[in-house]
């Protein structure tokens, strides 16, 4: 292993691991290039204080942006097959539970141990500092979950809620909650991600087949990375937008599947991983707990309704006989795309 000259510096960084944390965190807080720069800057007075000539880190430990960087001798990073004479190291959480990436040192043999302690800490801090807001987040979103089922507000505003929070904290691009009949066909359908427009463009409601029937009739979570190779996929119809990964979790109504909560498209094209997993289950039984809950359709309401964005609200399903359900679905877009408005079915089919 070669020893390079050392990075120059007008000056030694008195607590490089401490400014590395902070510019790491920034940078996870906003990916630009200028707070790259900055993070590619404290890491080379890492390398100047243990005199070593260069590094590539690679970090890979969600909730954590996927990030590669390099920095000294390294900064130009070589691609895999140009990098046999450097050591590599696995970089891994305190607790030995989660691993964080991988560090690539052109260093002597005297600086490698405090550089890969010292950056291993480094990761380990901001992966864990992430988890904690995770999981604070998580908890939030629970709650106001849980307030929205207490309170018992209209069903559609219920749902609602438990689409868009789990959507938003996960981070996926699209989310949706289908309640099925009898049949397994889907009656009822909300989602979050997409627009009122963009929702009449695809037509109906999903008919159940696919990835989202497999996770109603068989009353377990399914995670695909790929809906395209998944032996279940059975495709889109026009107009529906791209996706790639899928995580489906069933809703349960006395001890029976009547639908399903699922998510599409984790950024940067990471997986659905088991926590994300735990938490989807979760809200889906908030989500079963609030049809279970729900009060029977008003005396005298109405059974119908013309389509269109003036249709009439009908009275509350009774969503514990889900085949009676005949309401029409709710669209809710991103921010600013009109949320929560009304879709009319119309059109051809989809699953």
């Amino acid at each position: 292993m070669t020893s390079p000259a050392r990075p120059s510096t007008d000056r030694v960084e008195p607590f490089p691991l401490v400014a590395t944390l902070d510019a790491l965190e920034r940078w996870q807080g906003e990916p630009t290039r200028e707070r790259l720069a900055a993070l590619r800057t404290r890491l080379d007075g890492v390398l100047a204080t243990v005199g070593a000539g260069g590094l590539v880190l690679e970090v890979s430990a969600p909730p954590l942006a996927t990030l590669e960087i390099g920095a000294g001798t390294l900064a130009v990073i070589p691609p895999e097959s140009g990098r046999g004479h450097l050591a590599v190291f696995s970089l891994g959480s305190h607790e030995g539970h989660h691993a964080l990436g991988r560090l690539y040192l052109d260093a002597p043999e005297a600086a490698v141990e405090p550089i890969v302690r010292g950056l291993e800490v480094v990761v380990d801090a901001a992966w864990s500092r992430a988890e904690v807001h995770g999981r604070a987040k998580r908890l939030a979103a629970l709650e106001a979950a849980t307030r929205a089922v207490a309170a018992e507000l209209d069903i559609d505003r219920v749902l609602g809620v438990i689409v868009d929070r789990v959507r938003e904290l996960v981070g996926a691009r699209f989310a949706a909650l289908g309640i099925a009949d009898g049949r397994g066909r889907i009656e009822r359908f909300i989602t979050s991600g997409i627009s009122p427009e963009g929702r009449a463009a695809i037509g109906a409601v999903p008919s159940g087949h696919g990835l989202l029937g497999l996770t109603i009739s068989g009353g377990q979570t399914v995670n695909a990375q790929d809906i395209g190779e998944h032996p279940a996929r059975y495709g889109f119809p026009p107009n529906h937008p791209v996706m790639t990964s899928f995580l489906g979790a069933p809703v349960m109504v006395k001890g029976r599947s009547v639908g399903n909560l699922y998510l599409s498209d984790k950024p940067i094209c990471e997986p659905f991983n088991v926590d994300v997993e735990r938490l989807v289950e979760m809200f889906a039984v908030h989500a079963s707990i609030a049809i279970d809950n729900a009060p029977p359709p008003r005396p005298g309401a109405a059974n119908g309704g013309r389509r269109g964005a003036g249709a009439h609200r009908q009275g509350p399903p009774r969503w514990d006989h889900p085949g009676h359900l005949r309401r029409r679905p709710v669209a809710r877009g991103r921010p600013g795309a009109g949320r929560g408005g009304r879709w009319p079915p119309r059109g051809g089919r989809q699953g």
